[in-house]
């Protein structure tokens, strides 16, 4: 049995409740709706652009180490470039990026997971021809395996 639940921000405690010696909640059980609340909450400006800049650092990291970005790891990353782009039109209100310098970014990260784990169709190539030649259907060829790196992904320092 659970005796004591907490719900902690980034930066503070947000709910706090533990039960009583008979088995009951000391305070109204609602710790799933004070986290629903934190996951939901609009990051500010300036929280959205300090989460772009660790995402940046956290995602050099992970293309430095060799054989991480792969088809294993990607699909996460690709999952954050979404989260990225939601943050960038954030970040952008009085911030320290610039659209151009935000476009730059994000057109490098994909591309360097492109690279790294492939997808069956890119954007604008299904279907269509390339130097008088039909592109292939299919799944592109595999990279040569590697031994697989360690799982533990790359630290964030906050």
């Amino acid at each position: 049995m659970v005796s004591r639940v907490q719900v902690y921000s980034r930066v503070q405690l947000l709910y706090d409740n533990s039960r009583g010696s008979g088995g009951e909640w000391l305070d109204e059980p609602r710790a799933a709706e004070v986290l629903r609340s934190e996951q939901n909450r609009r990051l500010s400006p300036r929280e959205a652009a300090d989460w772009l800049a660790r995402y940046e650092r956290v995602f050099a990291d992970a293309l430095a180490r060799p054989g991480y970005l792969g088809p294993a790891t990607v699909p996460a990353y690709r999952l954050l470039e979404r989260d990225a782009a939601a943050m960038s039109a954030v970040a952008l209100v009085g911030s320290r990026f610039t659209v151009a310098e935000l476009r730059r970014l994000a057109a490098a990260r994909r591309a360097a997971l492109e690279a790294a784990a492939p997808t069956r169709n890119p954007p604008g190539r299904a279907g269509r021809e390339r130097a008088g030649r039909s592109t292939p259907e299919g799944v592109p060829a595999p990279p040569p395996r590697q031994p697989p790196p360690g799982r533990e992904p790359p630290g964030l320092a906050f």
